[in-house]
Order: structure tokens, then sequence, then C-alpha cells
């Protein structure tokens, strides 16, 4: 709950002033994972690409063609052997922020990374 109280005050902090306290603790890699994202409250899933990765995080693309705003949803990764859960801390037009529960290490970014096509993934 807090977590969210503080992302709402970023947000209105960042609107007003345009400055925000975020401040990036990972580095990003860019990537190309195809993975299946379902929202763990609202009972649905969607399909789409993961283009950057992060210890902490991804930027998920929806293969809709439109994103609804979203904010603090409670959100599972499946692709391949990963099964991360994550929640969403940003929507912008490229798609959704998603920080992980768990950090992952640098092992786990190099094999999510260079993991094959999941072409199964509608299945």
């Amino acid at each position: 709950m807090m977590t969210m109280l503080r992302l709402r005050l970023d947000r209105l902090l960042q609107m007003v002033t345009g400055v925000s306290s975020f401040q990036r603790i990972h580095e990003r890699l860019p990537c190309e994972v195809w993975v299946k994202l379902n929202f763990v409250d609202r009972g649905f899933g969607s399909l789409g690409l993961i283009d950057e990765v992060s210890r902490g995080g991804v930027r998920f693309r929806p293969s809709q063609s439109y994103i609804c705003m979203r904010l603090g949803d409670a959100v599972r990764i499946h692709a391949g052997a990963f099964d991360l859960e994550a929640t969403i801390v940003n929507t912008t037009e490229y798609g959704y922020g998603l920080k992980f529960r768990n950090a992952l290490s640098p092992a786990e970014i190099d094999a999510f990374v260079t993991m094959p096509d999941q072409a199964d993934l509608a299945a």
C-alpha cells in the first residue's frame, strides 16, 4: 500500500514540477523475449514482448493495439522455465514497466535474454 502511495505521489510531483525522485538502480539490457503476462487479481492474460530487462524488472509491450492505464497490478510473467512475479509500476505508450518481486541474478538475466523463441505461448 505504501509503495502505491509513493508511486502516485512521485507521479504527481513529476507532473507539477517536471522532476521525478525515481532513480534506476540496475542497468537495462535490450532483448526480444515473447512472454505471457497474467494479471493475478483480474483473471486474464496478455501475450507480448519484453524488450528491456534488468535485475529489477522489465518493460512489457502487449501485442494488442491499445494499452490500458494500469498501476500497482500484481502480474506473473511466463516464458520457458521462467515464472516471475512482478508489479506494474509504470504505464506509457511503449508498454508496462514491471518491477520484480525478487531481483534476478546475472545468470538468470543471461538465461532470460538468450532464451529461444517461445512459439508455443498461444497454446
